[in-house]
This record gives structure tokens, C-alpha cells and sequence, in this order.
């Protein structure tokens, strides 16, 4: 385990000589390493929904700069609002099987793809820049009310 790395984004850099495809490999590798020592936790499996709380539900691909960012500033959140869970899966594992992590979802072309449920409903899903809109909107009107 390559113990430098303390952020998503950190995932796709390296002091190593590593080719392109070795860096992305490294990084599906260490994300579930890394979202299990954050704020967050990770989804190997689909959970089943709970009747009390709000949860999101966040697919992203560990290739991708941009979505491991995003999840830099969900785990500051995360450990900022504990009451609100946040559950990480990475697109390229699931083989597609996109419904199962998120009911309802549809076609996906971009990632992330997020659910939000409060009280065990899904009550808001999109991907890609939709996806990313239900964050901020949620994030900001949390961050707010704390």
C-alpha cells in the first residue's frame, strides 16, 4: 500500500515511474483502502434502504480526476456531518449493474451517478452533471443549516 497517498486526487498522481494504465489500475486498487479510512464507506454491494435518515449514494471512476476530487470534498463534509451517510462504489466494478446501487437511475453515459434517500426513499438520482448538481445543492443547503 503506497502509504503517501492522503487524498482521492492523489490517487492518479505518483512519484513512480508508472505508465498511464498502471497509475488508473493503482488507483481502483487504493480507493476502497482510502474511502474506508475516510468520512465515507465503501458499497462492494448495493445495501438495502433504511427507514430513517438521509444516505447518499456516490458511483464515480477511480480514472477520473474530476470525481476524485468531488470525493475530497464529500469526506470533508462527511466528517464534518456524521448524520448523514455517504456510500462510495466505483463505476467500473459493478459491471453496469448501475440500477442496483441506485433504483431507478436509467441510461448512464457519465459519471458520478447519485442517489439521495431520506427515510429509506430515493428521493432525488442523476448522473454525470446532474449528478453533480444534486451534491452541491445538497451540500450547500446542509452546510447552511449546520
Amino acid at each position: 500500500m503506497d502509504q503517501t497517498v492522503a487524498t482521492f486526487a492523489a490517487l492518479l498522481t505518483t512519484d513512480a515511474p508508472l505508465t498511464p494504465a498502471d497509475v488508473q489500475r493503482r488507483a481502483s486498487n487504493l480507493l476502497p483502502i482510502l474511502v474506508a479510512r475516510s468520512g465515507m464507506h465503501w458499497l462492494a454491494l448495493p445495501e438495502p434502504p433504511n427507514g430513517t435518515g438521509e444516505k447518499l449514494v456516490v458511483g464515480i471512476a477511480s480514472w477520473s480526476a474530476h470525481d476524485l476530487s468531488l470525493l475530497d470534498e464529500l469526506n470533508a463534509f462527511a466528517e464534518s456531518h456524521p448524520g448523514i451517510r455517504i456510500g462510495v462504489f466505483d463505476v467500473d466494478r459493478v459491471g453496469g449493474e448501475f440500477e442496483r446501487f441506485i433504483p431507478g437511475i436509467g441510461p448512464v453515459f457519465h459519471s458520478p451517478i447519485v442517489g439521495r434517500w431520506s427515510g429509506g426513499v430515493v428521493v432525488e438520482k442523476g448522473t454525470g452533471h446532474d449528478g453533480r448538481q444534486i451534491l452541491n445543492r445538497l451540500l450547500a443547503q446542509l452546510s447552511a443549516a449546520a
